[in-house]
């Protein structure tokens, strides 16, 4: 994993403005915080995703994880951290899909309450249908193909809670399909939005490579280029 930021926990710089330095770097979507505390053999990691989610955490030496890992790591006063970009380094050991509100958390250090609940994206109710949603998590994003309103009506799929009928909505999907009716759903993933600005550098980056190699041929060749020209053209 590539080190973002470090530094040390101090009264002056505590884990608020860690967790909130963490939360401005919005155009990395996906992050670790690694924290060590000095006075003890606390160490861990807190998995954050767009900045303004926790989706969970581990505690080094003793493999607890979870929200109670969580509170653990963001109660050290004194130590080191290092936010880490993981890139494809796999996470899954410290994600366990909380999608707590990294703002709530902030607003609540440095005691944080026993049960995560009132710190969830979501509703807590509602969490319990769907657990694995993003807190974003809507029809209209979850929709296979951005299949039109109709068919869901005729379908009898309209309105129900699409990550516990997905089934039924690839079925939809595939009328659909079949029809010719698709409808594509604008992606408005943040980590979508954050390649596709790379893909884009990259090639501008491209076309100024190509630009500058034939600037140098023109620069250099000109005269044979021009009287080539001449030659072809009879001036």
């Amino acid at each position: 994993m590539d080190v973002v930021i470090e530094g040390k926990i101090t009264p002056e710089e505590d884990i608020a403005d860690v967790i909130q330095t963490v939360i401005d770097l919005k155009n990395m979507p996906n992050l670790v915080l690694r924290v060590t505390d000095e006075n003890s053999d606390l160490q861990g990691r807190v998995a954050f995703r767009e900045g303004g989610y926790i989706l969970g955490a581990r505690v080094n030496n003793t493999n607890e994880c979870g929200y109670d890992a969580i509170r653990l790591l963001l109660s050290i006063k004194s130590g080191n951290y290092a936010i880490l970009d993981p890139g494809r380094t796999p996470t899954s050991d410290t994600n366990q899909t909380l999608w707590i509100s990294a703002d709530k958390v902030l607003n609540l250090l440095p005691v944080l309450p026993e049960s995560p609940e009132t710190l969830l994206g979501i509703d807590p109710a509602s969490r319990a249908e769907q657990p694995f949603a993003h807190p974003s998590a809507t029809l209209s994003n979850l929709t296979p193909a951005g299949v039109p309103t109709k068919f869901l009506e005729d379908s009898g799929q309209l309105g129900k809670n699409p990550l516990n009928n997905m089934t039924g909505l690839t079925a939809v999907a595939d009328k659909a399909t079949e029809t010719g009716e698709i409808t594509p759903v604008a992606n408005k993933s943040k980590a979508r939005t954050y390649v596709r600005s790379k893909l884009y550098s990259i090639e501008l980056i491209g076309i100024a490579i190509l630009a500058l190699i034939l600037g140098t041929i023109v620069l250099k060749y000109g005269d044979v280029i021009w009287q080539f020209f001449r030659e072809s053209l009879h001036f």
